[in-house]
């Protein structure tokens, strides 16, 4: 039995009890015992001053600020 492929845009929910982890600009969840999702990271310039701040929070005293948006693109699922 093969892994489903998925497309597109999806919300994700993160169950503390499941395992997630970064490298680079991929966010990898695992989402069963079984299956492994990929997404891959982009930061956005939300508060538009043309730098992009990861670290930058308002509980941060030292990146004070809004929190620059994050979009998850879907790249794949994969079996483990």
């Amino acid at each position: 039995m093969g892994c489903a492929q998925r497309t597109g845009w999806h919300r994700i929910c993160l169950d503390i009890a499941r395992d997630v982890d970064s490298f680079g600009d991929y966010f990898y969840l695992s989402r069963t015992s079984q299956y492994l999702d990929v997404y891959q990271v982009t930061l956005k310039d939300t508060d538009g001053d043309g730098q992009l701040e990861p670290d930058q929070h308002p509980d941060n005293p030292l990146h004070t600020g809004p929190m620059e948006e994050r979009a998850l693109t879907f790249v794949l699922t994969t079996c483990r």
